[in-house]
């Protein structure tokens, strides 16, 4: 018993000391009142439909997105539309990777993957929260999980944690070549811990490539991958280059510059967004617009925010992150507005498109 106490006073100690270090990464998560929030998870609900989606039937699949970049503003008007078919018993499935990214390249068209995809997340227990195949959007609620480590800390975590949880989401978009689809996935993860005063109260978990990479891994078994393959598929993963993210300046403030077309480049803009704490509350790809939140740890102190110095990434701030196609069609630049969609200061759109590019590399 003594040696119980003794590990719950040293893990509130540790958590005291170090925040959410101990789960990895680089920056502490919140442990004040405002993440009582992820109790409730917000409300992503599915967005109204826009014509711009939609494909008419005449034209089938409509254009692939080889053929999109060929018009400099058919990029951010391609979506994903609804297409009939089934999916082959076992489609050809590659894993590829380009810096931060891993993604699964699927020989079959968007609308013969969506429906085993809402299968596979609802079999494994998921409420889906926003389900769009017009947009190729999937989001699932938040789900209890074993997120604990294991070994001593597991132990030593188990005495103050109570309950983890995770959540997904998945964009779809159309391959570069005909019939085919490319599968985007991205988690979060929350836990319930003890602070320092003994309130328990939600902490982010960082990022974890290895548990999304499983999950790729089990989707391409339940889309009829044998199990032996999705598991060699996993460890020889086709890689396309280093990340096509950059920081430059134009105008005399900071972008991202990107050297690959806007139907590449927007869906894994929004989940290097999820990445770094500024979630997606609203998206709207025909306007090439993020709304996002900032839900880390504030950058700058009380005092700092009382008199509007310091930094702009503090908790519930809110930004707009715009992506352009560039007029060749191969390329986007992508920049930081405020919340009312004008340009930030130079500093502060630095510092944000700065954090987004450490979730895009």
């Amino acid at each position: 018993m003594l040696n119980v106490l003794r590990r719950a006073a040293l893990f509130g100690a540790v958590l005291g000391m170090g925040g959410c270090s101990l789960w990895g990464g680089s920056s502490a998560y919140p442990v004040d009142a405002s993440t009582q929030s992820l109790q409730v998870p917000p409300n992503l609900s599915a967005p109204k439909a826009e014509s711009t989606f939609a494909i008419p039937p005449a034209q089938g699949l409509g254009p692939t997105r080889a053929a999109a970049q060929s018009t400099a503003q058919s990029g951010p008007k391609a979506g994903v539309a609804v297409q009939s078919g089934v999916l082959p018993v076992v489609p050809k499935m590659h894993l590829r990777q380009a810096g931060a990214f891993r993604w699964l390249s699927i020989d079959a068209k968007p609308g013969q993957v969506w429906p085993k995809l809402e299968a596979f997340f609802k079999a494994r227990g998921y409420t889906l929260v926003e389900a769009d195949a017009r947009t190729g959007v999937l989001r699932t609620a938040w789900k209890s999980s074993a997120g604990l480590p294991k070994g001593f800390l597991g132990q030593l975590l188990n005495l103050a944690a109570s309950g983890a949880r995770e959540r997904y989401v998945v964009r779809l978009v159309r391959g570069a070549k005909a019939d085919t689809t490319e599968l985007y996935l991205s988690g979060q993860g929350a836990i319930k811990a003890k602070d320092s005063q003994g309130d328990m109260v939600w902490q982010w978990l960082p990022p974890n490539p290895g548990k999304e990479a499983s999950l790729l891994q089990a989707l391409m078994v339940y889309m009829g991958a044998p199990k032996a393959q999705a598991t060699t598929l996993a460890t020889a993963v086709t890689k396309t280059g280093a990340s096509a993210f950059t920081l430059a300046t134009a105008d005399g403030t900071t972008v991202i510059d990107a050297a690959q077309p806007f139907a590449q480049a927007w869906p894994q803009i929004g989940l290097g967004l999820d990445r770094v704490d500024l979630v997606v509350e609203h998206q709207d790809r025909a306007a090439g617009l993020y709304t996002v939140k900032y839900v880390g740890v504030s950058q700058s102190n009380a005092l700092q925010r009382l008199f509007g110095g310091g930094s702009v990434l503090n908790q519930g701030a809110e930004f707009k992150i715009k992506v352009v196609a560039s007029t060749t069609g191969n390329a986007v630049v992508v920049h930081a507005l405020d919340a009312k969609g004008k340009p930030l200061a130079p500093a502060a759109a630095h510092e944000v498109l700065k954090r987004l590019l450490s979730g895009l590399t």
